[in-house]
């Protein structure tokens, strides 16, 4: 109740409305979005998925070429491009999501491309959008359940050891994750959320990333 109520005061004080700011805090700092603080805020001040950023520091490096599946505002996509310098597609069923990304990132100058696509369930493949795009160095997954399933239908692309963050919301999605990475010859640090002010309480039990990195290379 209280952290809700901090929250709500928060939001009165912050001006309304979207408006190109420069970011204060995190991945993305210093770069230009189309910021609106009913939705940004927690990205504007470097509180969103905090506990992850010492992963992405680590996975991205220069010229590194990724893809964002499941890109809801574009906030992944944003920070990714801002530790890669390099192009980033971001992907998201909603054609809605796709013209929020594009407006939150078109101030950036950043080379970020927004696609609307659905993965999973007879719908694209990693391995179709490699294709078409760029086999990827890194990608980061959160498509509410189907993970498992893509990486399966992913072989090609795997087959060149892309770095991975996977946002799963069970325990026999993780399960499933776990089991497919290892025998693509990965190996996954599981992390755990660390709730604060501003984290998102999305009414998942069971909620946590894998952060991946093939160990082993395949014939």
């Amino acid at each position: 109740m209280l952290r809700q109520t901090v929250r709500s005061a928060v939001h009165v004080i912050l001006p309304n409305g979207p408006k190109e700011r420069t970011i204060f805090r995190g991945l993305a700092k210093g770069i230009p979005a189309n910021i609106d603080f009913k939705w940004d805020t927690a990205f504007y001040f470097g509180l969103h998925e905090p506990v992850l950023h010492q992963h992405y520091r680590r996975l991205l490096k220069p010229g590194m070429q990724s893809f964002d599946i499941g890109a809801y505002r574009g906030w992944d996509a944003l920070s990714i491009a801002r530790l890669t310098g390099s192009q980033v597609v971001t992907f998201d069923l909603e054609p809605r999501s796709i013209e929020i990304v594009k407006s939150f990132v078109s101030a950036s100058g950043l080379p970020i491309i927004a696609k609307q696509a659905m993965f999973g369930n007879g719908g694209a493949t990693i391995d179709e959008m490699s294709k078409e795009f760029f086999y990827p160095d890194f990608i980061k997954m959160d498509i509410e359940g189907g993970e498992a399933a893509v990486l399966r239908d992913a072989p090609e692309t795997l087959k060149r050891g892309p770095a991975l963050i996977i946002e799963v919301h069970s325990e026999d999605l993780e399960r499933d994750c776990l089991d497919t990475l290892h025998h693509k010859g990965y190996r996954a640090v599981i992390v755990n959320p660390e709730r604060h002010l501003f984290s998102e309480s999305r009414g998942y039990f069971h909620n946590r990333w894998l952060v991946c990195e093939r160990i082993k290379q395949l014939l």
